[in-house]
């Protein structure tokens, strides 16, 4: 018989069991939180977020700070330049993590794959001190990712853990004592604060990551992770303005805001240090969303209306008549009884800015494709069942959404050889050109999965949007690198950007069901021979 592997989970409210069925195969059984999780449309299950059971520049001188207004002249200035460029690869920062089962030859080539202690240890300097923003943290394991000679280097990790986990975490950051944790404040019911983060100041520069893995060891094995390394940035001269060194994209400016927006002096000396930095070379958009009601001039600076407000600074309108709009996502949550609640309404709205897809407003979310793994995804994985562990859609919210499914699609990732590493990555886009030669106007990286804790919902006719979680995410537009469109064709070089799973993505057969965690599965086994049987099924 084989044998099971148990991995630390965050808490013990959320430590794998493994235990054998009489059958002799594996049933896995997953302790649930004793939290109580409201179904209703305005709120959102704390856990519905992550795992269930799962241990988840260019050197450029000082700039002026452009206006959000100027961006597309900036686009346009970028543009000049890059067509009279060479045909060179242009260097987007993004990668995806090491996959444990692939061959070599399947993590090179197009797509840069790190682990985590490549990530920090991508400068030959050495790393002074970090920061780690993110959802479950295994301490023992990330510190020993750090070189060697940066173990005892200051790390503080801002967490948002709450009762018998963050006692749990408190006990283990005990043993290290370079290590200050920071909790996050939840302002709202049902948050979490599910932003990942990294921010790697060395003797000569920082870098800031931003990506979609936990800092436990299971997010690292064989799951689709994605994320964007910052290029070194330099201090900017003594005599710099504060005004100086920030992107076109205001990428600063925005980082700081939301860094500021913790309220901590340890989270706050972080912002302060950004600004010292020169960011002028950087060309992508942070998308970043608080907890918190945000209304009148904070209206649009976090959730699904900040993507809004960037998207509405360029015209797609030459892409509209095929363009279709791509969610990827691990999770997802409770969107309401018809798909007008919220989904094709105020999300699509924002989704789709910048021109309507199909050449219409997009409303009735035609244009609309969701790719979330179906049960056989998980079944037949690198982990099988387990994977399902990181991928938890219930029942409960299930049932009250069954028209979700007609906007479904499969997981596929055979340009990256990762079609059977289950996605925890969260990813937004805008394509055209159908199965030919897919072209796109603009992809977003993120932590946030399709639910309205994530991206918030609008309230009091539309002047206040309500947003629960913490989220993180690098936008990156084609215009604002000079081109007109990102590839996806490694002959076209210069354009082409690493997008790791495939398109057009496949709709959902006939068969095809979406994964559900809280669901038994007993019919077939996984790849690893055993069957999935969660506590509140009843065996």
């Amino acid at each position: 018989m084989a044998s099971s592997q148990s991995s630390r989970a965050a808490s013990s409210s959320e430590a794998d069991d493994f235990a054998s069925a009489s059958s002799g195969a594996f049933c896995f059984k997953r302790k649930y939180s004793s939290q109580t999780v409201s179904e209703s449309d305005d709120s959102e299950d704390a856990k519905s977020e992550d795992p269930v059971g799962a241990s988840e520049s260019v050197k450029t001188s000082a700039i002026k700070k452009k206006s959000r207004l100027s961006v597309a002249d900036e686009a346009a200035e970028v543009g000049r330049t890059a067509s009279s460029s060479s045909k060179s690869s242009i260097d987007f920062g993004l990668y995806v993590t090491k996959v444990s089962g692939l061959v070599e030859d399947n993590q090179s080539g197009q797509f840069t794959a790190y682990n985590l202690r490549d990530i920090i240890s991508n400068h030959p300097s050495k790393l002074i001190e970090s920061i780690q923003f993110n959802y479950l943290f295994e301490i023992d394991w990330l510190v020993a990712q750090y070189p060697k000679e940066s173990r005892s280097a200051p790390l503080t990790l801002v967490h948002g853990n709450q009762g018998a986990s963050k006692t749990d975490l408190d006990v283990e950051a005990m043993s290290h004592e370079h290590v200050n944790l920071v909790q996050a404040r939840l302002d709202m019911p049902y948050g979490t604060h599910h932003s990942k983060l990294m921010i790697l100041r060395y003797a000569d520069g920082i870098r800031i990551v931003v990506h979609t893995a936990n800092l436990i060891e299971r997010d690292w094995h064989q799951k689709t992770q994605c994320g964007w390394l910052s290029p070194l940035l330099k201090p900017l001269p003594a005599e710099a303005s504060s005004n100086d060194g920030d992107s076109p994209t205001n990428l600063r400016a925005d980082l700081c805001r939301y860094l500021r927006r913790y309220r901590h002096p340890r989270v706050g000396r972080w912002a302060d240090l950004i600004e010292s930095y020169d960011c002028s070379g950087l060309r992508v958009f942070l998308i970043a969303s608080c907890p918190g009601r945000h209304s009148a001039d904070q209206l649009n600076e976090f959730g699904h209306l900040k993507l809004r407000q960037v998207l509405r600074q360029f015209d797609f309108g030459a892409n509209s008549k095929d363009a279709c709009l791509v969610g990827q996502f691990s999770s997802i949550g409770s969107l309401g009884s018809e798909s007008s609640k919220w989904l094709t309404a105020e999300f699509m709205a924002s989704f789709a800015a910048g021109g309507s897809p199909g050449g219409g407003g997009g409303g009735d979310g035609s244009a609309l494709k969701l790719i979330y793994p179906t049960k056989d995804d998980v079944r037949q994985s690198l982990e099988g069942f387990p994977a399902g562990g990181s991928l938890p859609y219930r029942q409960s919210v299930a049932k009250q959404q069954p028209w979700l499914n007609r906007f479904l699609h499969s997981w596929s990732a055979s340009r990256s050889s990762r079609s059977r590493a289950m996605p925890h990555m969260k990813s937004y886009l805008r394509y055209s050109g159908g199965s030919g030669s897919p072209r796109l106007s603009w992809y977003l990286v993120t932590s946030a999965n399709l639910s309205k804790a994530a991206w918030g919902s609008l309230e009091k006719k539309g002047t206040q949007l309500a947003i629960r979680s913490y989220e993180l995410g690098v936008l990156f537009v084609a215009r604002q690198f000079g081109l007109p469109n990102f590839s996806l064709e490694a002959a076209n070089a210069a354009a082409c950007i690493p997008v790791p799973f495939d398109l057009p993505p496949c709709r959902y057969k006939a068969t095809d069901k979406p994964w559900i965690v809280d669901l038994a599965y007993r019919d077939l086994p996984d790849t690893h021979g055993n069957i999935w049987c969660p506590p509140m099924c009843g065996n």
